[in-house]
């Protein structure tokens, strides 16, 4: 079940086939939770297709900042929740 999962994944993400997909996803993912580069799949497009160069670069940029943004909010939100917590106890 589990490899049917990955498989039926690595399949819809497959680089040919949704490209600008993959590279919007994983560089939004790359750029709020792993500690990893979108590289490799701009890379493999651009290999893929060359025509698409200037369009993937501006792919990967707007997920690449929409994951900015997302890991500042949540940043912030951490922020504003401990913020009640500094006079606790625990911080005081």
């Amino acid at each position: 079940m589990v490899e049917s999962a990955i498989l039926w994944l690595l399949k819809t993400l497959a680089v040919p086939t949704v490209g600008l997909t993959s590279v919007f996803f994983i560089s939004f993912v790359v750029d709020t939770m792993l500690p990893m580069g979108s590289e490799p799949a701009v890379f493999a497009v651009v290999k893929a297709s060359g025509a698409l160069f200037w369009l993937l670069i501006c792919v990967a940029m707007l997920g690449n900042t929409l994951g900015g943004v997302v890991d500042y909010w949540v940043g912030y939100g951490a922020k504003q929740a401990f913020a009640r917590e500094r006079d606790s106890r625990w911080f005081g």
